[in-house]
């Protein structure tokens, strides 16, 4: 599933949840059209381990510099939810 969210600070951010293994499907509890606050729950993953990744303007943020040496070594990297990975740029261009 794919959501695109409009913000006020960063423009559109891509939200694609991805179902790994063993995932029974991806529940979206936000519909089209709501105002989804930081933090809040869109959906979630039922049965099994996924992931989502969020999809960014060019120049919107700047991700960690220990995160992209370890990506440029294609080391996978375990983080937690609400982890500091990235600082963004306030009405990015």
């Amino acid at each position: 599933a794919v959501c695109v969210i409009g913000t006020p600070d960063l423009g559109k951010v891509a939200v694609v949840c991805v179902g790994a293994t063993l995932v029974g499907s991806i529940v979206l509890t936000a519909s089209v059209g709501d105002e989804v606050q930081a933090g809040q729950e869109m959906g979630y993953f039922q049965f099994g381990g996924s992931t989502v990744v969020a999809v960014f303007r060019e120049g919107a943020i700047d991700i960690e510099a220990d995160l992209l040496e370890q990506s440029g070594r294609s080391v996978e990297t375990k983080l937690f939810m609400g982890e500091h990975i990235a600082t963004t740029r306030k009405n990015a261009d």
